[in-house]
C-alpha cells in the first residue's frame, strides 16, 4: 500500500478523526474538512484503497507539511492519567 492511501474499511475512522483535530487546532475550516472528505469519498479507488485525507488536504494547499505532522502527532499521544 503506498504511504498516501489507506484502506476503505478503515479510512472513515482515521479521516474524521484527522479532520475533526485538523479543525479543533484551527489548521482547517469544518468546511475544507467536509469538501476533502467528499473529494475522497468521489475519488477513484484502486484494490479498495482511498487517498489519505492529510494528503488531500496538502494538495489543496489547506495544510502545510508540519501541520500534518502536528495533528499526526496529537492524534497519537495518550491522555495523561489521571492521579
Amino acid at each position: 500500500m503506498a504511504s498516501n492511501e489507506i484502506s476503505k474499511d478503515g479510512s472513515s475512522k482515521y479521516c474524521l478523526q484527522f479532520g475533526f483535530k485538523a479543525v479543533d487546532m484551527g489548521f482547517i475550516t469544518e468546511t475544507q474538512m467536509n469538501q476533502a472528505l467528499h473529494v475522497q469519498r468521489s475519488g477513484k479507488v484502486v484494490a479498495g484503497r482511498l487517498r489519505l485525507l492529510p494528503t488531500i488536504l496538502f494538495d489543496q494547499g489547506w495544510m502545510t507539511s508540519p501541520q500534518i505532522e502536528e495533528v499526526l502527532n496529537a492524534i497519537q499521544k495518550k491522555p495523561p492519567f489521571d492521579e
